[in-house]
């Protein structure tokens, strides 16, 4: 294998939006790898604070940082600034970051070292979580198992962006992107696509990223559980109607019991909207004459006397899962 330490150039793209309190930790922990032929470039998505000083302040000591903005006419989002990045982007292997996320300083080395050796198209690595009071956490879901793409659509592992380098050329050869229309569930969107070309994939065995949960995050806040619960509806309901056709059983079952409980939730909470779209979708893919009458009544029920959930009670929804 040649030299990695002068060979590979890896290309960390990072979309940024008014993060000026969080930034500083995240340049540092990216400035301090242990592994030195990187680019770190950043795309603002239109800060109103001082996270533009904040990023130039790095970049007048340390060039490997580049900043880029957004073009106006772009439509505004994270994953336009993600795919901004990318098509920027000069290096072998790629690796997209949060403008709050950590890296362990020997994030690059290993990573690379692991995708390097195994001729891989991604290498990913352990991780845990942390809040602002430095408490670290572990979900229960494990990050790496031999069966990827079942286990990640149907959410049995756990994989975030940052956990991932990427090989430039393996996502170019596929026209990979970060969908625009999706507020939450990219990641999941991005990686369950990336999975049907069945790449091969490297492991680390080493915790070496660190995402922050907190208050601003679409997935820590109540207050965008609507977004986020959209937006993962959508996801799925994408990458079922264009993929299903190769799903295997256990699939297929998944995303039916999915699609239900969804409709479900919805119904519950009084989106009535998102649920008839619910409703509706089911009976294109997932069609049976149980459904057709619950979901009648329960939307009946819900006009006129406002007790839908409690006929869904009544009728043991779980029933129409099997």
């Amino acid at each position: 294998m040649r030299n990695q330490n002068t060979t590979y150039l890896v290309s960390i793209i990072i979309p940024v939006f008014n993060r000026e309190a969080l930034i500083v930790e995240t340049l540092h922990s990216i400035k301090n790898q242990t592994y030195l032929n990187w680019e770190c470039i950043l795309v603002d998505d239109g800060s109103t604070d001082q996270t533009i000083e904040v990023i130039k302040s790095f970049i007048e000591k340390d060039q490997r940082f580049v900043l880029l903005k957004r073009p106006e006419l772009e439509e505004k989002g994270a994953n336009v600034c993600r795919n901004i990045g990318m098509a920027k982007s000069s290096g072998d292997y790629l690796v997209f970051f949060d403008s709050d996320d950590l890296m362990v300083s020997t994030y690059l080395e290993k990573q690379l070292h692991n995708i390097v050796n195994s001729n891989a198209d991604f290498s990913v690595c352990k991780m845990d979580f942390f809040e602002k009071n430095d408490h670290y956490f572990t979900r229960e879901k494990p990050c790496y198992h031999k069966e990827l793409w079942e286990n990640y659509v149907t959410r049995q592992l756990t994989i975030l962006t940052g956990s991932v380098m990427w090989s430039k050329a393996f996502l170019s050869l596929h026209g990979m992107s970060f969908n625009i229309k999706l507020q939450a569930a990219q990641e999941w969107d991005f990686i369950s696509r990336a999975l049907l070309h069945s790449p091969v994939h490297a492991f680390a065995d080493s915790l070496l990223y660190h995402s922050r949960m907190h208050e601003d995050s679409i997935s820590y806040a109540d207050h965008k559980l609507r977004i986020r619960e959209s937006s993962y509806v959508l996801a799925r309901k994408l990458y079922y109607s264009e993929f299903h056709e190769i799903f295997t059983d256990r699939l297929k079952l998944y995303f039916q019991k999915y699609f239900k409980d969804e409709f479900k939730k919805k119904q519950r909470f009084g989106w009535i909207s998102e649920a008839l779209d619910l409703y509706f979708y089911n009976l294109k893919y997932f069609y049976s004459s149980r459904f057709l009458i619950v979901g009648i009544l329960s939307i009946f029920s819900f006009f006129f006397f406002k007790k839908g959930e409690n006929l869904l009670k009544l009728l043991d929804f779980k029933k129409l899962q099997s």
